[in-house]
């Protein structure tokens, strides 16, 4: 048994004394021969016992994007070579963390492949032990749970505020556990964080919308935990759900499919993958089914705008027209190199490729509203506001892209207008400058300011909504969001996009008159009214991004196609928003804090321009 190097283990009065980079290389060298030797117990005396009690330990303090149990890593460090390099050591309030990195040695045939993974301690027993950031960092937050979940959450959340949504989270997971045909014998933790970089913070990952860790040992689950940034992500709860079914885990195409068939994505409802995949079908960009299923995990995610999409549709299907046993007994017996169209025979009795002429014949039923590009003459104005010119500046110290062709005023919000007739509402929205869509290469992705519409139809009802948008906090939440770019799509009052359209920015733009024109069915959006809100925000997108989150983030450094502003990430994306005159805009949109997750609070206007 190797003995442990405490390199801390001073009392409990000298806590204040500095704990050097020089002793953490010390402990963290001590901690991987200690990795190295194989010796469970011995590694679990470098560890805190808030986390040795945890159940799952043995894999998740691991966790660098796939588990290994603790008795692997010896075998595991053995066939990898990997060193621990620490980068720096951060002094937190009540503990440290180690800021490093697993480094593999470089063989002169590329450059050495490096793992980013930080390490956490704290004081207990009179010595510092490393403790997982989930157990140190969520200590002092809140508990509400329902009979299925565990809702773990900051101190600083109002949780009646969220109580609809915690509700149909809790009726989507009963309805996903039925589908699955699977029952839990106890209750799922869901933590709901702050922002990216604290979802991914917790465990151990780059900043995330949603992440699940879900970890078995001998086919038993150890622990299944949800994160997310908001309190309605079924994504990530049906991760742990098909993969505690028996599903097994490995072929993105099934393990996300699955994920999005029954809870879209952090930004997008389920039947959205539906309506996306129906507007591909005939673009270039679309993947087909075969080489989408045998598709390397790097070019999945890479793709994911997409690889999502049509992997959630075609999954639906296949469990809708064939049954969840069906789906279960292709998956657990797929072979990607094996014969698809056999393997495909064998459970449906059909060929992959007839199965998806199947499902394409039926995307191609599925009613998509009909977009109008311009303003009938009868039409009734219903909201009319201008924006000051020229202060499409942010919060103050916002910069454009730095690529010359976006021009002096192309992000500049000058008026906004809505109309309505019997059937149809009608939106008008005015830029000092529309441009052309700006063209990057080599990669051939389309950049163009886009439109962020936000709406709240009045105190009529008591209803569940949003309030959330781009780092932007709407004080008075919204019924529908409307993004507009190079096509149109709109989220409903959980923040989740239900209908996309295919790109016709120029038959939204009219370059002449510099006014962006569309309209919507009645039926989809409601009949505007006097009492209507609205928020309307100027930022910068691109193809893929449009259709997730709307708007590109905003960088301290700016890149050649990407705006800049204060923070590197997590601060408000837009540019200009349709603010009264005598509103200070920078003073608003400064009012967030990036670290903390704090958003800038914003309230929207109505046509008497009430709040302000």
């Amino acid at each position: 048994m190797i003995t442990v190097i405490l390199i801390c283990s001073c009392s409990i009065e000298s806590r204040n004394k500095i704990f050097t980079k020089q002793e953490a290389e010390s402990f963290m060298s001590s901690y991987v021969s200690t990795l190295k030797s194989g010796d469970i117990e011995a590694i679990k005396e470098y560890w805190s016992n808030t986390s040795l009690n945890r159940k799952g330990f043995d894999v998740m303090h691991i966790w660098i994007g796939a588990s290994i149990h603790i008795k692997d890593w010896k075998s595991f460090l053995e066939s990898t070579q990997y060193t621990y390099q620490i980068n720096e050591l951060l002094k937190e309030d009540g503990y440290y963390v180690i800021d490093g990195e697993w480094k593999k040695p470089n063989d002169n045939s590329r450059a050495p492949e490096s793992h980013p993974m930080p390490f956490y301690l704290v004081w207990e027993n009179n010595s510092c032990l490393l403790i997982n950031p989930i157990d140190i960092l969520t200590k002092n937050w809140d508990r509400y749970e329902t009979d299925n979940m565990i809702f773990i959450y900051p101190k600083e959340i109002n949780i009646d505020e969220h109580l609809q949504e915690i509700k149909l989270l809790d009726e989507e997971y009963q309805s996903m556990c039925k589908a699955m045909k699977f029952s839990f014998d106890h209750k799922i933790e869901y933590y709901k964080a702050s922002s990216p970089e604290e979802c991914g913070r917790l465990l151990t990952q780059p900043p995330f919308n949603g992440l699940a860790a879900v970890t078995y040992q001998d086919s038993i689950p150890w622990f299944q935990i949800a994160v997310s940034t908001t309190f309605y992500n079924p994504h990530e709860v049906m991760h742990i759900i098909s993969l505690s079914s028996g599903i097994p885990y490995g072929n993105l195409f099934f393990s996300e499919g699955l994920a999005v068939a029954y809870g879209g994505t952090t930004f997008q409802t389920a039947e959205y993958a539906h309506n996306y995949s129906k507007n591909v079908l005939d673009d270039t960009n679309y993947i087909p089914i075969k080489r989408l299923m045998t598709m390397d995990k790097r070019d999945f995610v890479r793709l994911n705008y997409i690889t999502y999409q049509e992997s959630g549709s075609f999954v639906r299907y296949l469990v809708d027209v064939y049954g969840i046993d069906k789906l279960k007994d292709f998956i657990s017996n797929f072979d990607v190199s094996g014969d698809l169209d056999a393997q495909s025979m064998r459970v449906f009795n059909s060929s992959l490729d007839d199965l998806e002429k199947r499902w394409k014949e039926y995307l191609s039923d599925i009613d998509l509203p009909e977009i109008g590009f311009s303003i009938s003459d009868k039409a009734e104005l219903v909201f009319s506001m201008n924006d000051p010119k020229n202060d499409d500046e942010g919060d103050g110290d916002y910069k454009y892209p730095s690529n010359e062709r976006y021009v002096k005023g192309c992000f500049d919000l000058t008026k906004f207008e809505v109309f309505k007739d019997k059937y149809r509402v009608y939106f008008r929205v005015g830029l000092q400058k529309l441009i052309e869509p700006v063209l990057h290469r080599p990669t051939g992705a389309k950049f163009i300011p886009a439109i962020v519409i936000a709406i709240n139809k009045g105190n009529k009802h008591e209803r569940q909504l949003y309030k959330y948008t781009n780092a932007v906090e709407l004080a008075n939440g919204y019924d529908l969001k409307i993004n507009v770019g190079f096509g149109i799509n709109i989220s409903n009052n959980m923040g989740k996009i239900f209908v996309s359209t295919n790109d016709f920015y120029h038959e939204i733009a009219n370059l002449k008159s510099n006014n962006l024109i569309f309209s919507l069915p009645i039926e989809i959006i409601g009949e505007p009214e006097e009492g209507w809100r609205y928020f309307v925000g100027v930022g910068l997108t691109n193809e893929p991004t449009f259709n997730f989150s709307g708007l590109a983030p905003v960088f301290k450094n700016v890149p050649r196609l990407i705006s800049g502003g204060n923070y590197d990430y997590s601060n408000p994306a837009f540019i200009d928003i349709l603010l009264p005159e005598n509103i200070d805009q920078s003073g608003v949109l400064s009012n967030y804090d990036s670290k903390k997750g704090k958003f800038a609070t914003i309230k929207m206007v109505t046509k008497a321009r009430e709040g302000f």
